[in-house]
């Protein structure tokens, strides 16, 4: 560094805020501001080399660092710009594009009550901000935040957590029960009025609409350890809730209830308390997890206003039930909601229970073990888990008969359609009910393929004097529930063969649908088809025959199948699956 001089320092003092206002210092001359209780030193003479006349603040704990650096710009020095400008930024515009729970005084500590300070959040981002591009995300950083209270939620709210398991929202298992813990509300809400009067609710697309609308919720636990329903979507439309986990305290390792008080302990309700017009409707559930609630998802609006709403790729276990959509009292229910590629385990009832909706699909839906528990009661001593134990539905359309159930899985047809075990021994749950997976007015198709074996079915035994040999070629084969006035449809592909090196090889292949017709309006009610193709040995064409009978088991009408088999054959399989229109 050249040196131009060297010199005693001079200093001098006085107000900032005065009509003349700081005034140019000298080269390096020092000036103390009194009432701001700022530093500033003279830049010197553009003779002696800097840059401009004038006074640097020099940095002192009074210091606004913001406006000091006001010139931020995205990766100043990369090359990425080009010859393009580089727009400015101030460090305050930069800073509050992020803002967190944390900025109004959340603490996330899992200890302190977060109820208002996260109100406190929503409301001045929400319901104050007066410019749409105040409308910013609210974060929640991994932490823990109890909510002894409601927290209310205005339309275009926006909360974003760090992930499943990071981001806990908990409520205290000590609060006195009832309440839920998020509730939407609509636009005309003010800070601390979140009740509004019902008719000032406008339904989205109608003129000044502001009926809880476009929230986003995502990357969160929701854990709900007192009774109350964890998400009341009150009047909530085109809202999307995406990879959450909502959590209840209702039930033990074998499905026993832990809650005594069942009526309100939901993961999500879809509301309409008034009987507004403004719709539950186009939302949207995407990777979410929900379990331990006596009903996972339910339906509470008055009329058919909860309808285009989508579940797909959620999970539901451990619940009294996962969907139930209206109620016996109505004549009308949801429509046109969509459920797919769902997992449902550990259901004690219903999987999913529609009363009276109609254009209702449950698509590519994987249900394990659901239904295990006869409605109304205790679940099964052995708990959860058993695939053989049918108590009710799977699924159950209770009234309007255009609701379908496309290539769903129910692991249940696997373990009960097989009158004879893949070894050829008696049905091992013969002495059980087989309530059909989709019940009422129904058109479904299981769909998953199950394998299993025929076998040489040819059986003969003695008669009581021990001398007259019966023969019997047909042995019961599969078990299907009855639907009256309905048809079963079984697609299948019968492949047998014998290859033991003595005899020619014998090898036969039938492939086909075989339906059955059931009209209980009609005296011959029990009508039998089979189209199939057939290919191999002719001499074995007719040796393999099926047909159908009725019989009562244990109370339930059950259509069973038989199979005339007398191939001599070693090994062969069996594949199918099975298709219901009632």
């Amino acid at each position: 560094m050249a040196i131009v001089q060297i010199s005693r320092i001079q200093n001098r003092r006085g107000r900032e805020l005065t009509e003349t206002g700081l005034p140019q210092l000298s080269g390096g001359e020092l000036g103390w501001a009194v009432d701001t209780q700022k530093l500033y030193i003279g830049n010197g003479s553009v003779s002696e080399g800097s840059p401009a006349v004038g006074n640097t603040n020099v940095l002192t704990e009074h210091s606004d660092i913001f406006a000091l650096a006001d010139q931020y710009v995205y990766k100043e020095t990369s090359n990425l710009w080009g010859a393009e400008p580089q727009p400015p930024q101030s460090l305050q515009e930069k800073l509050d594009q992020v803002v967190t729970v944390f900025d109004f005084g959340v603490a996330g500590d899992g200890a302190a009550d977060d109820t208002d300070a996260l109100q406190t959040a929503i409301d001045s981002l929400y319901l104050r901000a007066l410019d749409v591009k105040d409308r910013v995300a609210l974060h929640l950083p991994a932490g823990e935040y109890r909510i002894n209270g409601t927290v209310y939620l205005p339309p275009f709210v926006t909360l974003v957590g760090d992930g499943i398991g990071k981001t806990v929202i908990f409520t205290s298992p000590n609060i006195s029960g009832g309440d839920d813990l998020f509730v939407t509300v609509d636009g005309s809400a003010q800070p601390g009025a979140y009740n509004t009067d019902p008719n000032d609710v406008i339904a989205v697309d109608a003129v000044g609409e502001n009926q809880a609308r476009h929230i986003f919720m995502s990357d969160m636990t929701i854990r709900m350890d007192r009774m109350g329903t964890a998400l009341n979507l009150q009047c909530c439309s085109r809202s999307t809730f995406r990879n959450l986990r909502l959590e209840g305290a209702w039930l033990d390792a074998y499905g026993n209830n832990a809650i005594a008080n069942e009526s309100n302990n939901h993961g999500i309700e879809l509301s309409n308390p008034q009987n507004l017009a403004a719709n539950c409707k186009e939302n949207k559930f995407e990777n979410v997890e929900i379990t331990k609630f006596y009903d996972g998802v339910v339906d509470t609006t008055y009329t058919n206003y909860n309808r285009r709403n989508t579940w797909m790729n959620c999970t539901f276990t451990n619940m009294g039930k996962a969907f139930v959509f209206g109620d016996a009292t109505r004549t009308d229910g949801p429509s046109h909601n969509l459920i797919h590629n769902c997992m449902f385990d550990n259901i004690g009832q219903e999987g999913i229970l529609i009363y009276y909706g109609e254009y209702n699909i449950s698509s590519h839906n994987r249900f394990y073990s659901v239904g295990t528990q006869v409605s109304g009661q205790q679940a099964p001593s052995t708990g959860f888990g058993a695939a053989g134990i049918s108590g009710c539905h799977v699924i159950e359309f209770t009234n309007n008969f255009n609701n379908t159930s496309t290539n769903d899985y129910f692991e249940r047809t696997a373990a009960l359609t097989k009158s004879r075990s893949d070894t050829g021994q008696s049905d091992p749950y013969a002495a059980l009910d087989y309530i059909a997976e989709v019940g009422g007015s129904v058109d479904y198709r299981n769909g998953y393929r199950i394998q299993t074996s025929v076998g040489y079915t040819l059986v003969q035994t003695l008669a009581e004097d021990g001398v007259t040999l019966i023969t019997q070629e047909s042995v019961d084969f599969l078990k299907i529930p009855l639907y009256s006035n309905g048809t079963v449809e079984i697609d299948y592909v019968y492949v047998g063969k014998r290859q033991n090196g003595v005899d020619p090889d014998i090898f036969v292949r039938k492939e086909g649908t075989m339906r059955v017709h059931c009209h209980t309006d009609d005296a011959d009610n029990l009508q039998v088809t089979d189209e199939a193709d057939y290919s191999g040995d002719d001499l074995y064409y007719e040796e393999l025959e099926f047909g159908a009978y009725i019989e009562n088991r244990d109370g339930e009408d059950t259509l069973i199948i038989t199979v005339k088999n007398l191939v001599p054959i070693e090994e062969d399989t069996f594949t199918y699956n099975v298709r219901v229109k009632s």
